[in-house]
């Protein structure tokens, strides 16, 4: 999808609409010649490597943002292209790993660790969080998260040999990825 297609569909579908249709669609940009990357596999084998490494199902791992489209979609990049400084942006949709990451944020957060309070806490309201893949979580409450933080993004390095930094966004159901995705894409209409 080019920035023009982009901008019709987003002006002439429903938020919702439009993200069943492109937004969790089984295409991916990074996996086109396109991009430049020459990951290894395409975009179902990354489905899979990510579910592999946390057992769910390969439907629930969506790429989004710059590397879903080509350029980004958030309000203060809108049509910013993909760069060298971009990393990957990645929805799971695991309630077992949400309520797992969660309960090790609390944890952290109930034993000292008040930064991660502001870190997490408009995700946390929104039912989601993200995870970043060059982030260190040193606290030893959040073990289990780096733990699956390093799998997810060494799984990734080795079989698409995309060396670019991951943003993991934990989700704990799809109800509430369609909810703030279409949010986030009715606030792109109005300001188009």
């Amino acid at each position: 999808m080019n920035e023009g297609d982009f901008k019709d569909a987003i002006a002439s579908m429903s938020p919702l609409a439009f993200c069943r249709q492109h937004l969790f669609d089984s295409s991916a940009w990074i996996f086109t010649a396109d991009s430049g990357l020459a990951p290894v596999g395409n975009y179902h084998d990354f489905r899979v490597t990510v579910a592999n490494a946390i057992n769910t199902n390969p439907n629930n791992i969506a790429i989004i943002g710059s590397g879903k489209f080509g350029f980004s979609m958030a309000p203060n990049k809108i049509l910013r292209p993909f760069s060298e400084r971009s990393d990957i942006d990645v929805v799971i949709v695991s309630p077992e790993v949400f309520e797992e990451v969660w309960r090790d944020i609390r944890t952290a957060i109930m034993n000292g660790y008040s930064h991660l309070k502001d870190l997490h806490r408009n995700e946390i309201i929104l039912r989601f969080i993200v995870l970043q893949s060059d982030n260190k979580y040193s606290s030893t409450y959040l073990r289990n998260t780096a733990i699956i933080v390093a799998e997810l993004a060494r799984a990734l390095n080795v079989n698409t040999r995309i060396q670019r930094p991951f943003k993991f966004r934990i989700y704990a159901s799809w109800h509430d990825v369609e909810l703030y995705h279409s949010e986030g894409v009715s606030r792109l209409k109005e300001g188009m």
